[in-house]
Order: C-alpha cells, then sequence, then structure tokens
C-alpha cells in the first residue's frame, strides 16, 4: 500500500518504540520477572495513529492477560515517556511471520482492514437458547446482505457476545472475498467523525465515506442517545443506505423502544427489521465458553472444572473469560493442576467471600430435611434409598446455587461424598426444574421459606 511506512521511513515511530520499551521496564518493575518475560517482553508497536498506539502480544492469551491486568499502568507509564496522552490499542499477532520477514508497520489502519479483530468469527461464538435467534440473524445477514434481516437490531446486557457477532458478520463478509464495501464502527467513533467533519467543513465527504457501503455495522448505539444533530446524520444516512438496498446492523443495551433519548422517527426505523435479544447464557453454554476457549490455548480442563466455573461467575461472559484467563494463568506460570480447589480459591479471590445475607448451607440443608420430613441425619448420610436421594439432590442445588458452596465442601456435608457425585446431583436437578412441575413446586417453596429470590 502507498500510505503505508516503515519504521525506517518514520522517525517518530521509532520514539514511540523508545518509549514503549520504557514503558514496558518500568511496569515490570512491580511484577514477577517470570510474568514480564511471558507477557510484556513481547509486546510490539505497529503503528500509531494520532493519539492511538497499535500494540500486539503473541496470542490471544497474552493479549487478554495483558489488557486485564496492565493495560492502564502501560498506557500511563507510555504517556509519561512521550509527554502526551496516549492510548493503547491492544491485538494478539494471530499469523506472525518470520523476525526477517515482518510486514511495514501502517500507521493509519484503512477502516475497512479487520485484521485485528480476527478472532471474532461465528466458528467460536457459542450457541444456546439465550442467543439462538440473534446468531441465526448474524449468519443471515452475512450469507445474504440486504435481505429480509434489515436492518438488524441486536440487544442485551454488557459482554454477552454483541459485539463478537457484529465483527463476525464483517469477518465472514470478508473471507468471502464478495466486492463488498463493509464499514464496522462503535457510535462513539460515529459522533467523532460526524464533529471532526463539521469543524473541518468536510460534512459532505464524511456522508460519502458512509454512502459508499454496502454493509454497515454500528455497535452501542446507546451513546446517540440525545445527541440531537447526530441523530439526525444517523436518520438521513440510514434512510439512504436502506433505500439503496445496503445492509444496516445496529447493536445495543436496549431494544429500540426503551431509547428514550431518540426521536420516535429513529427508533421506528431501528425496530423496522429484525430485532433480536440475547440473554445470559445458562451453565451449559458457559461450561462450553470455557471448554472451548481454554482448548484453543492450548489447555483442556476436566469437565468440572468447566462445570464449576460456569456456575460460581456471574453471567457476564466478559467476566467469565477474565476469570478463565486468571486460571489459565496460575495453570501455566504457577505450574498448578487445573482443580476444583484452585477454581474456589480464584473466585474467592475475585469477588470475595459470600454475603452475610446468604442463608448458611447448614439451614438450608435443614429446611429441606423438615420439609420433605427427614431428618438432618438422614438427608446427609450414605443411603441411596429413592425417598432419600431426591432431597439430598435438591439440598446440593439449593446450597451450590444460594449459598455459594464449593464443590468440595458439598462433598464433606453430605457423608463426604465424592465431589463428582455432588456435582451429579446437582445437574440432575437443574434439568428436572425445566420438565418436572412437581419438583419446580418443592424447590419454590423452599426457596420461600428460606426467603431466597426466585
Amino acid at each position: 500500500m502507498d500510505d503505508q511506512l516503515t519504521f525506517e521511513q518514520d522517525p517518530e515511530c521509532f520514539r514511540f518504540r523508545k518509549a514503549l520499551e520504557k514503558a514496558v521496564e518500568a511496569v515490570g518493575d512491580t511484577m514477577p520477572e517470570a510474568q514480564l518475560a511471558r507477557f510484556l517482553k513481547p509486546l510490539e508497536l505497529r503503528g500509531r495513529e494520532s493519539h492511538i498506539c497499535y500494540v500486539t502480544a503473541p496470542g490471544e492469551f497474552v493479549a487478554t492477560w495483558v489488557r486485564d491486568k496492565y493495560l492502564t499502568q502501560l498506557e500511563s507509564a507510555l504517556s509519561e515517556e512521550l509527554g502526551e496522552p496516549v492510548q493503547i490499542c491492544l491485538e494478539a499477532r494471530l499469523h506472525e511471520p518470520p523476525a526477517d520477514r515482518r510486514l511495514p508497520v501502517q500507521l493509519q489502519p484503512p477502516s475497512s482492514d479487520m485484521s485485528a479483530i480476527a478472532r471474532y468469527t461465528f466458528d467460536n461464538f457459542v450457541v444456546g437458547p439465550s442467543n439462538r435467534i440473534a446468531h441465526d440473524g448474524a449468519k443471515a445477514v452475512a450469507d445474504r446482505p440486504g435481505g429480509y434481516c434489515n436492518p438488524l437490531f441486536i440487544y442485551g446486557k454488557t459482554g454477552l457476545g454483541k459485539t463478537h457477532l457484529l465483527w463476525a458478520i464483517a469477518n465472514r463478509l470478508r473471507a468471502a472475498k464478495q466486492r463488498r464495501a463493509i464499514r464496522c464502527m462503535t457510535a462513539q467513533q460515529f459522533v467523532e467523525e460526524f464533529v471532526t467533519a463539521l469543524r473541518s467543513g468536510s460534512i459532505r465527504r464524511f456522508r460519502r465515506s458512509v454512502e459508499s457501503v454496502s454493509v454497515w455495522l454500528v455497535d452501542d448505539i446507546d451513546f446517540l442517545e440525545e445527541k440531537r444533530k447526530t441523530q439526525e446524520e444517523l436518520f438521513h444516512l440510514f434512510n439512504h443506505l436502506y433505500e439503496s438496498g445496503k445492509q444496516l446492523v445496529f447493536s445495543c443495551d436496549r431494544p429500540p423502544r426503551e431509547l428514550a433519548g431518540m426521536p420516535m422517527r429513529l427508533r421506528s426505523r431501528l425496530e423496522s427489521g429484525l430485532v433480536a435479544d440475547i440473554q445470559p447464557p445458562d451453565t451449559e453454554t458457559r461450561a462450553e465458553i470455557v471448554s472451548m476457549k481454554a482448548a484453543k490455548e492450548g489447555v483442556e480442563l476436566p469437565a468440572e472444572v468447566c462445570e464449576s466455573l460456569a456456575a460460581s461467575v456471574p453471567d457476564n461472559v466478559r467476566t467469565l473469560e477474565g476469570i478463565l484467563t486468571t486460571l489459565l494463568a496460575h495453570v501455566s506460570l504457577g505450574r498448578r493442576d487445573p482443580s476444583l480447589e484452585l477454581v474456589d480459591e480464584i473466585i474467592q479471590a475475585h469477588f470475595g467471600t459470600p454475603e452475610p445475607c446468604r442463608p448458611h448451607a447448614d439451614q438450608i440443608i435443614a429446611r429441606t430435611a423438615s420439609y420433605f420430613h427427614l431428618t438432618d441425619e438422614e438427608i446427609r448420610g450414605p443411603s441411596r434409598k429413592a425417598g432419600l436421594t431426591r432431597p439430598r439432590h435438591i439440598a446440593v442445588y439449593l446450597c451450590r446455587e444460594y449459598a455459594g458452596e464449593s464443590w468440595k465442601r458439598l462433598g464433606e456435608r453430605f457423608g463426604n461424598r465424592d465431589h463428582t457425585s455432588i456435582m451429579h446431583g446437582h445437574r440432575k436437578i437443574r434439568g428436572l426444574l425445566k420438565e418436572d412441575p412437581e419438583l419446580l413446586r418443592d424447590v419454590r417453596r423452599l426457596m420461600d421459606d428460606l426467603n431466597l429470590e426466585n
């Protein structure tokens, strides 16, 4: 490309690279030498654009770990070295060429260049009941842009995969090598580019840059609430693209009808196609996410470890991925086996001890025993009689879900049973709750007695 420069051709890149090296050294003083060598030393500056530095890491695991643990410190140290505020855009080097054949540094990646986010694909998006409609709609858009799913509006809470689906659409279209101009951007980027165009008198060029695309994807559209001028511009661009048969995709944290800070005519257009929500994934889907992402990093986690993480971490998938990154770091750097004990240790360190208002496991066990006219010893004991097994499994389920008990501790409470037996009981009740009305009634009554939320 004619607009690309190597480090040698742009002296400013040399200054930025040296500043990054010094920033790494400064941050490295606060961490163990092994972590410094594994995570920070391999970072490389690949380009810059204004106040943004494009930095790469050797693999997705390292990139995620640095983002979660040290990105803020690196940005602060780098800004101090350069004497100006800078932002680090950190991505993985997924297919790194040999050192003597490195590609030139691209200082200003064109908006259609999606190599940095190539990891977002439909293949590594775990599909479950909570996201199937959004996933299928996104695939339909990628296979047939401008078809019946136009516009596509995906909404849900943060960290559930909305951005993943937007980039998966863009990446599939790009991989198909269709002659289409694709633009994927955040609503904040849209606002910044629009304001810059207004101030510089280049609003026509700005509009042409959007009107020329075949597929336009905008993330976090709720950012435009109360921004009247930008909303007006979006409205007219929407109409132009839609009437031209171009594909429109938007994501948001709420459905269009709840965007009170937007005019009705814009909201009606946003909901004129397929509106698909993404709900928090169920435990099985979260466990599958854990297993898949660990395998991508070359670590095969035992099924009980995946399920323990899935059951212990809140519904936000990003939080789940962050906890998994911590677990993999312990396995890689601390040379520890991935075990239930390690999961419990990490969960407690991250979330703290259970809140005092939670019922104690002993209270749950005693109340469950009383409800089924059993003694405390019977429900905890070794007997496998039919009249004891179901109440025991219900007690296990409630203790795990509402008292935050670890699998190991539950095994100790119920006659020193093996954790696999305890997990089996938990899984059985969770599955039967979807199809057994009598069981659901008993569990809800116990929850009411124990003042647990449904």
